[in-house]
């Protein structure tokens, strides 16, 4: 059975998302809000996940941009999560995260995880 560690990195609002890196790796994509006197991020609901060999320029110019935008309430912002993944792993590691958590926006990947047997260790913010 092969093991993936995945360790998230933290988020990004909308607002700061140039200060995303330009590895490679998955993403997931949350409607959140921001409390600006604890300088918190709470969020509400997980709407996509993807991957990326340059996870900045893909989170930069986003084609379903306008999709993760509607799934949002008053006063709610985007948020991204992110992690690195050798390019070797990103679809397996997509399709089990996906499989797992099965976010709204995610068509493909939901119903069934098309690898061998795996193991995901996941950590991090």
């Amino acid at each position: 059975m092969d093991r993936y560690n995945i360790t998230f990195k933290g988020y990004r609002r909308e607002e700061n998302k140039n200060g995303l890196p330009s590895y490679g790796g998955v993403y997931m994509v949350y409607c959140c809000t921001y409390n600006e006197q604890d300088s918190t991020v709470s969020l509400r609901e997980l709407i996509y996940i993807g991957q990326a060999i340059n996870i900045h320029d893909r989170i930069c110019n986003h084609d379903r941009l306008k999709d993760f935008k509607k799934q949002l309430r008053e006063g709610e912002q985007l948020c991204y999560a992110y992690a690195s993944v050798a390019p070797n792993e990103l679809d397996v590691v997509e399709n089990g995260l996906v499989f797992m958590q099965k976010p709204v926006l995610n068509d493909d990947l939901k119903e069934h995880f098309s690898h061998p047997d795996s193991s995901f260790s996941i950590e991090g913010r």
